[in-house]
């Protein structure tokens, strides 16, 4: 009963936090319910992807800082802090989809998010890096991209294995499963680069 009071209160306090953040996203968001919503949904997509832009400066100014005021290196920033600031935003919309009974919604946000960050956060930076330097290639270090395309390839398969042969269903065994191997995936890849 203590810790469900103690939640309540936290959940309260973040609540009354975030009004003044849910009023400019209100302000600058179009809503796109209710009548003529379609005429809406383009300068809304807009507006969010804006909103994104500037919050996800704000986690690389953040984690670049926690990276400099602790001594920890820059790839084990991005690999937890980072990681989990970015796909929180899903974790909650994919949650609230799947209590409504939107199985699909849910997933299809997971993979559409992973989706745009490949082709639209990397892409349009990359992009106008190239455009705005004369043509220049952007050169940076791939090291690790290999494993991680392959980590990444390898849990979708599993994921996909593993729920179509539950017809499709996520157990509560199949979840920990997932939680226990990201946590396995951090430590097999964070402890090498903080021993270094």
């Amino acid at each position: 009963a203590a810790l469900g009071a103690a939640l309540g209160v936290c959940a309260s306090a973040l609540e009354a936090s975030l009004g003044p953040f849910e009023a400019v996203l209100r302000a600058t968001v179009p809503d796109c319910r209710g009548a003529q919503a379609e005429e809406r949904w383009l300068p809304a997509f807009f507006a969010s992807m804006a909103w994104l832009a500037v919050c996800s400066l704000g986690v690389c100014l953040t984690a670049d800082q926690l990276s400099i005021d602790f001594a920890i290196p820059a790839a084990v920033i991005g690999l937890t802090i980072a990681a989990a600031g970015t796909s929180f935003a899903n974790l909650v919309s994919s949650l609230i989809e799947a209590r409504r009974g939107k199985v699909g919604m849910a997933v299809a946000n997971a993979l559409g998010s992973n989706v745009q960050n490949v082709f639209i956060a990397l892409g349009i930076p990359w992009a106008a890096y190239t455009l705005l330097s004369g043509g220049e290639p952007l050169l940076m270090s791939a090291a690790g991209v290999g494993d991680g395309v392959r980590v990444m390839l390898g849990s979708l398969a599993v994921f996909v294995v593993a729920t179509a042969s539950a017809d499709f269903t996520v157990s509560r065994a199949l979840a920990k499963g997932a939680l226990v191997a990201y946590g396995g995936y951090l430590v097999y890849t964070c402890a090498p680069l903080m021993l270094a």
